[in-house]
């Protein structure tokens, strides 16, 4: 499972899917501590496939990716289409090539330390307000980004090459950030059809909204389970 931005894998700690479960640390986030400075969205993904590699050699995958985390997987997912076999993306960020050509723009999060870090793609941390703002009425503590993957993230600029896997989309209704709006043009992107469920950006960990997105990502898993096991 893959977080997102200014996040950590802590975010999935509540999560209960019923099998063996691997979560990690984007590159520079929870506990790790590398220099973020420059760094783009692909830095991350094939980190994340090192670490994912570490830890399960060799060995087949389903992917969980939320907001960034998700556009990690498709790359991974394009990359690697013979060890990940499954990719469900919980309001998940857009690669290019789905008709946006940028997020929806955020006043309060366009403030001089952000503004700078976009521009130059220096790392940058987010302001206890800001932090407020993006936590979404969750308590998770969000950590320092990389201004040049935030840049690649607005402006939707990730290339994403073709993916085989069965590909689930999961979009929150009063997302701010990925509205519902845009996570049916991804959806529309991979040919699949857009679930709908109630929350904000943060559904994946909000006490409210979690145990349906969790009730969603174990259906996936489970169809996808039972394609592969008729198919063998």
């Amino acid at each position: 499972m893959i977080h997102g931005l200014w996040g950590s894998s802590a975010q999935f700690n509540s999560w209960t899917l019923g099998q063996r479960v691997l979560t990690i640390d984007l590159l520079g986030h929870g506990i790790r501590k590398e220099n973020l400075d420059y760094r783009s969205i692909s830095d991350y993904a094939y980190d994340a496939y090192f670490e994912i590699s570490r830890r399960i050699p060799g060995e087949e995958f389903d992917l969980i990716g939320h907001s960034a985390g998700g556009l990690v997987g498709q790359i991974l997912a394009a990359a690697y289409p013979k060890q990940v076999k499954s990719l469900t993306l919980v309001a998940s960020s857009l690669p290019n090539g789905c008709g946006v050509n940028h997020l929806p723009f955020q006043v309060r999060l366009v403030q001089p330390n952000i503004f700078m870090s976009l521009m130059t793609g220096r790392s940058f941390k987010l302001t206890p307000g800001q932090e407020r703002f993006c936590s979404q009425g969750t308590d998770v503590r969000l950590g320092t980004e990389s201004g040049l993957a935030l840049r690649e993230i607005l402006m939707c600029s990730q290339m994403v090459g073709p993916i085989t896997c069965p590909i689930k989309v999961i979009g929150a209704e009063e997302d701010q950030f990925l509205p519902i709006d845009l996570q049916a043009k991804l959806a529309d992107h991979y040919r699949t059809s857009l679930i709908r469920v109630p929350g904000t950006h943060m559904c994946h960990m909000h006490p409210r909204f979690r145990d349906r997105v969790v009730q969603e990502v174990k259906q996936h898993l489970a169809a996808v389970s039972q394609v592969n096991s008729s198919s063998n």
